[in-house]
């Protein structure tokens, strides 16, 4: 890296499960880098971008971060699919089929997304339900954070499985005791 590349921030990728609430919690933590000074480029579905920019005021709330940027990629569904319900289902083979090489390319061709302004990725992260992710992080070296987007409530219920199958409020077959 040049002398110049040393002085730019560190530049991380955030790639969200296209899905409202996981691209929510995943703007919030950008918002929150965003304001520590780091550089983010925020891997979104063409389709989650396409309703970002047509029913929010989130794109024009970043504009005030110089460092951010969005980047769309397909989710590998038709534009017609509804994505929702029990069609939401769909997307997580679409974008292991689909999305996965693309953003594999993507990466590749657009050299991280390097610019004269901004470092390549230095840092990834992804929703933990995307693996493509990380092994693409892995393959390049680039440190990952799996960024799981649970609500507090979900948190909660996971967190306390273990007693409820001690108290014998959740029956397990085959597990007596976790202790």
């Amino acid at each position: 890296m040049d002398s110049q590349g040393a002085t730019l921030p560190p530049h991380v990728l955030i790639f969200p499960v296209p899905i409202q609430g996981h691209v929510k919690s995943m703007l919030n933590l950008a918002e929150l880098l965003c304001l520590s000074g780091l550089d983010i480029t925020f891997m979104v579905s063409d389709f989650s971008h396409n309703r970002l920019l047509k029913h929010t005021t989130v794109v024009s709330r970043f504009k005030q971060y110089p460092g951010f940027r969005f980047q769309s990629i397909t989710d590998g569904l038709p534009d017609d699919h509804s994505r929702a319900g029990q069609e939401v289902m769909d997307l997580l083979p679409s974008t292991k089929n689909i999305t996965a090489p693309l953003f594999k390319q993507m990466m590749v061709e657009k050299n991280l997304f390097a610019s004269e302004t901004r470092r390549p990725v230095t840092c990834i992260i992804a929703d933990g339900s995307l693996p493509f992710v990380g092994d693409f992080a892995l393959e390049k070296g680039i440190p990952l954070i799996y960024f799981r987007t649970i609500s507090a409530c979900s948190f909660w219920a996971y967190f306390c499985i273990p007693e409820l199958i001690e108290a014998g409020e959740i029956s397990v077959e085959g597990v007596h005791s976790l202790s």
